[in-house]
């Protein structure tokens, strides 16, 4: 099983994979964030690789517990953030972190996840591979 955490500048987070598949991930926060915790719960196999896509394009999206959104996808009146806002769709938490954080982090992890479906090719089938492989690019591009 692979892991990783968060850059110190965000909250302490572990990321763990797992080959079920409707939940590869284990992630827990300290502090805790039901935002982010119930949002990578919410991620199965299949949809890694349009995860992986919005994070790409720098775009949000959500499930229904929880979603995340860039400070550009702002609707009018709603309360100014900067970076990316993880929110709970029915808690009162938010965790929002900078849009380089989540670069360094995701690059980071779907480097990880494409290790972890070598070992388990069965997960994604091959265009859904090349779908993450060409968002993990894109990503890393920009994380630097």
């Amino acid at each position: 099983m692979a892991e990783d955490t968060m850059p110190r500048s965000t909250p302490d987070t572990s990321i763990t994979l797992t080959s079920l598949p409707d939940s590869p991930l284990r992630v827990r926060t300290s502090p805790r964030s039901e935002a982010v915790e119930d949002f990578f719960a919410s991620l199965t196999w299949a949809s890694l690789p349009g995860f992986a896509e919005a994070v790409a394009a720098q775009r949000g999206m959500g499930f229904e517990l929880a979603g995340f959104r860039y400070d550009d996808d702002l609707e009018a009146g709603e309360t100014p953030f900067s970076g990316v806002c993880f929110e709970h769709r029915y808690a009162e938490d938010r965790a929002t972190l900078s849009r380089r954080d989540v670069d360094v982090w995701m690059a980071r992890w779907l480097e990880d996840v494409l290790q972890y479906i070598q070992e388990e090719p069965a997960l994604l089938s091959p265009a859904q591979v090349e779908r993450l492989r060409a968002s993990c690019r894109r990503i890393q591009a920009r994380a630097g």
